[in-house]
């Protein structure tokens, strides 16, 4: 909600750095907090392809995110969305 309210009130610096920062708060502490309880084992199937394809997508979004004004625009959003879904069938079917 306070993304949503942000980006209405024109202050998108603001929404991305909630976002992102409830990333990180959940990658770093919950799943930080669930390891001490109990173990989480890493995917031997597929584990390594997920942050290859990972990698490939944080390097594809640093030119995206300098070009244009810093913005993202709508064709390079939908190339984004088509390459989540090309990524999530490959996933699920050939991995």
């Amino acid at each position: 909600i306070t993304s949503v309210v942000a980006t209405w009130k024109g202050q998108t610096d603001i929404a991305i750095g909630n976002i992102i920062g409830s990333n990180i708060f959940n990658i770093l502490f919950i799943s930080g907090l669930s390891a001490v309880v109990a173990p989480i084992p890493v995917p031997v199937r597929g584990g390594i392809e997920d942050v290859i394809v990972m990698l490939l997508f944080a390097i594809l979004l640093l030119p995206l995110g300098i070009t244009n004004k810093k913005r993202i625009v709508r064709w390079e959003g939908l190339v984004l969305l088509f390459m989540y879904f090309g990524y999530s069938i490959w996933r699920v079917f050939w991995l």
